[in-house]
């Protein structure tokens, strides 16, 4: 049974190296007769991708970690200067580009956080650094406590308990960015269909 599929996985080894080997050489006319045109930089970004490592592998997610962040740091103070204004929303909703995007952004997150139940989390948005220090610390110090009390022999789930909010706000400002994006992208589309 096993010498039969033997040559089936053969040649997939091999078209694989053919395709490879195909690419290099494709790679390196590429570059020797046009290595200035736009094809050949796509080309040398491709393979600067591909040669990435682990490190910029961590670089690269802390970079989108610490954007979140200040997304939902800005969208918090957005809400809270909507509200201490009555709750209007800045731009013009139709408007293309960043700003209308921005718009409703704003104009969702007041939709969807502005009840008297989410105090909570627009304090949490609009203090997220402290309250993610404050949360690591006492994870740290409830970790500790357990250990040495003796109520646990090694590093214990209950002091990332403490973590719990401070991810649920950041997902909750995280969603409500994520739904107005997708339906300002929909009336974008919208109106460009009705142009044509």
């Amino acid at each position: 049974m096993a010498a039969r599929w033997r040559p089936a996985r053969w040649r997939l080894r091999s078209a694989g190296f053919f395709r490879a080997a195909r690419a290099r050489s494709l790679a390196e006319r590429l570059k020797a007769l046009a290595p200035d045109s736009p094809e050949a930089g796509q080309l040398a970004a491709a393979e600067r991708w591909a040669r990435r490592g682990y490190w910029d592998d961590l670089r690269m997610r802390a970079a989108v970690a610490r954007t979140t962040g200040h997304d939902t740091e800005a969208q918090a103070r957005a809400l809270a200067d909507d509200l201490a204004g009555g709750g209007g929303s800045a731009g013009p909703l139709s408007a293309g580009g960043p700003a209308g995007r921005e718009a409703a952004v704003r104009a969702a997150t007041l939709e969807e956080l502005s009840g008297r139940w989410d105090a909570p989390v627009r304090w949490l948005g609009r203090n997220r650094t402290g309250a993610w220090v404050a949360a690591s610390l006492l994870c740290f110090l409830t970790n500790t406590v357990l250990r040495q009390t003796g109520l646990v022999d090694s590093l214990s789930l209950w002091g990332f308990l403490w973590l719990v909010p401070v991810l649920w706000v950041d997902r909750r400002f995280a969603a409500v960015r994520k739904r107005a994006e997708a339906r300002h992208l929909a009336r974008l589309e919208a109106e460009l269909a009705e142009r044509r």
